[in-house]
């Protein structure tokens, strides 16, 4: 029976350990390889990205005006989110900036730890308290600025069994609203279409936001509406599927 037991404990924290891997995510009790970047007394500055611990150890090159860039939020308040794009570079934007939509609440939509993609407005230079010198970007996050030199996917453009990526925008207790990446068009997946499996909470699964892949199932060109599906069996075959 103890012996039993143990087994479920290995196999579960095996589990754990893969689930946290796979989701890129890393929680209490998991095991990692690190980098030691600096250390000050008891506060130790260590590195999980593979090129630092593979010995890369050259610092980031700072982003020029009008690049697009990636970032972790940080934090986010009633007046913009705060962000960092590296060690020594620092991030921010301002509240009408996230997004070309109204945000009722842009902390549940850009909560700590989220990857959003922005442009480079302008890099500044700022000092902290402790003397260090920082670089600090003003980055624009709305789409229409991302993709302002882009051509737009309308919904004349769209067909029935297209596969898309887009942008979770509302969550129903009848379904997940989606915005579809580089266009003003949006859609509903319904609940029967947000999992293979039986969803018991669709906010428990999906938050304002989140990058999802969709596939257009329902096209009413009459009442200018789509329909989508989130279910994962429909993008098993793609290319890409293992590394999204």
């Amino acid at each position: 029976e103890d012996k039993a037991r143990n087994d479920d404990k290995e196999e579960n924290k095996t589990t754990l350990n893969r689930n946290y891997r796979s989701g890129g995510r890393y929680g209490h009790g998991l095991y990692v390889r690190c980098r030691v970047l600096s250390s000050n007394g008891s506060k130790v500055e260590v590195s999980l990205r593979e090129s630092r611990i593979e010995g890369d150890m050259e610092d980031d090159v700072i982003p020029a005006e009008k690049d697009i860039v990636h970032a972790y939020v940080v934090s986010t308040t009633r007046k913009g989110c705060f962000l960092r794009l590296s060690r020594f570079t620092e991030g921010r934007v301002i509240l009408k900036e996230l997004s070309d939509s109204f945000l009722p609440d842009p902390m549940s939509m850009f909560p700590p730890g989220r990857l959003v993609i922005g442009k480079v407005k302008v890099v500044k230079e700022s000092r902290g308290k402790s003397g260090k010198t920082r670089k600090v970007v003003d980055l624009d996050m709305r789409e229409s600025i991302l993709l302002e030199e882009k051509s737009k996917l309308k919904f004349e453009d769209i067909e029935k069994d297209q596969k898309y990526t887009g942008v979770v925008t509302r969550i129903e207790s009848y379904g997940v609203f989606i915005r579809l990446d580089n266009s003003e068009v949006s859609g509903l997946a319904h609940l029967s279409e947000c999992s293979d499996n039986y969803v018991k909470s669709l906010g428990a699964l999906y938050n304002p936001g989140d990058l999802v892949k969709v596939l257009v199932v329902k096209v009413l060109k009459d009442k200018r509406q789509i329909g989508l599906s989130m279910k994962a069996s429909h993008f098993e075959d793609d290319s890409d599927s293992d590394s999204d």
